[in-house]
């Protein structure tokens, strides 16, 4: 695979309020470009409300670019002082992922607020007996262990995408959300099938949460025992799908820990195969 041209965006910041428990997704600016453009990305917290722009991780345990059966690792991607978005030139047709393990980091988070998070985005299998005594504070040390992937189509010559299994690769990221069908190519109504890693698989009875950007709309499912389900492509337009595990944390540095996985696609208005899409 040919080295990916990387340059910096230069677009707005906007920080998030004091102890604010985020949820960042991986956003591309554009979902539908010929090899040889270019795509901006950027981390957005896609919690309830409008989307919101969050800053560029300081740090990075792995950010990679897959496409054409080949991938490129880069190696601490930093944006200009400021600025929130990286900029990443395409050269391969297919569809292209673009995924990160962010840096561990601490959130300071209010018993109330964990507790709702809990409650609405962990799998009631997962959670502890009795874990609810471990919620006592207003400022609750939360270790986040985040891994973001967004999918983007890259059209060749006279706009024609070939099946990617890109799509379906399994990353090996710390915590993750696999398709196991390429999300471009699945016709709406039909459903999407998915296979969630999350630590201590024999626990792995997962609560994935699917929303439609534009309407708002979800859709939520638990996994089987080995972290499968799916769930219904209701309409085309862009998709963000979390799933999380948490449990009291290990160790004397924080009370909690939580590991999110989130992945971002479009579903094209027409098979982008046969020249549906468009940018």
């Amino acid at each position: 695979m040919k080295p990916l041209l990387v340059t910096l965006a230069l677009l707005g910041l906007s920080f998030p309020a004091p102890s604010q428990q985020t949820n960042r997704f991986l956003r591309a600016d554009r979902w539908e470009m010929l090899v040889g453009e270019s795509v901006h990305v950027r981390f957005q917290d896609l919690g309830p409300g409008e989307p919101r722009n969050v800053p560029w991780p300081g740090r990075f345990d792995w950010f990679f670019v897959r496409a054409g059966g080949g991938q490129e690792n880069l190696f601490d991607p930093r944006t200009s002082a400021g600025k929130d978005a990286l900029e990443l030139m395409v050269d391969r047709p297919g569809i292209t992922m673009i995924g990160a393990d962010c840096a561990g980091r601490i959130e300071r988070v209010g018993a109330a607020e964990l507790r709702l998070f809990l409650r609405t985005r962990i799998g009631p299998k997962t959670l502890a007996e009795g874990w609810e005594k471990a919620l006592v504070g207003d400022a609750l040390r939360v270790r986040r262990i985040e891994s973001a992937k967004v999918l983007v189509r890259v059209l060749g010559k006279e706009g024609f995408l070939p099946n990617s299994a890109t799509a379906q690769s399994k990353t090996g990221q710390a915590v993750e959300i696999r398709p196991l069908a390429d999300p471009a190519s699945v016709p709406v109504k039909s459903d999407l099938p998915l296979r969630i890693y999350v630590p201590n698989p024999a626990k792995a009875w997962t609560k994935v949460i699917a929303r439609h950007i534009a309407t708002a709309r979800t859709q939520t499912f638990l996994t089987d025992s080995f972290g499968s389900g799916f769930f219904t492509i209701t309409v085309a337009g862009v998709w963000a799908v979390e799933a999380h595990h948490a449990r009291v944390a290990p160790d004397e540095a924080a009370d909690w820990e939580i590991y999110s996985a989130t992945l971002t696609f479009e579903v094209p208005p027409g098979d982008p195969r046969q020249g549906g899409g468009g940018k």
